[in-house]
């Protein structure tokens, strides 16, 4: 995952360590709801990513994984945004919980349902933190 996000292998690597590090502060595993959130901030990245993750067969075979059937993984980078990119990843984040649909749409792989849903979540924050 960490190689499709960045350039080289020395960028690869720091944000491997990045999503390390952020992990052990806390784990966001949910086998029960079969997906994991992995996020983390990175100075290798100059804006924001989204990547949805699948196994190739129904689930991943890494223990840490156990039954879990799809990884989404966030990157903010570090710069003078901080807040707003930390409030951007919580809406979505919030978002897996509260949008039905989103939730379904992750979990059936979609991309374009997945990109649909998630431009629609972004929408609705930017409008709300604009007061539109």
């Amino acid at each position: 995952m960490a190689a499709a996000a960045t350039k080289g292998e020395e960028d690869t690597a720091l944000l491997f360590d990045a999503i390390i590090r952020r992990e052990c502060l806390n784990s966001q595993i949910f086998p029960d709801q079969g997906f994991a959130l992995l996020h983390c901030r990175t100075q290798t990245i100059r804006q924001s990513l989204f990547y949805t993750c699948v196994p190739d067969g129904p689930a991943f075979e890494d223990d840490y994984f156990k039954g879990i059937a799809t990884v989404l993984l966030l990157i903010m980078p570090e710069d003078e945004y901080r807040q707003v990119h930390t409030d951007v990843l919580g809406f979505i984040s919030s978002s897996l919980v509260s949008d039905d649909a989103f939730y379904q749409a992750i979990l059936g792989h979609d991309p374009e349902k997945i990109r649909c849903h998630l431009q629609r979540i972004l929408k609705t924050y930017f409008e709300s933190a604009l007061s539109l």
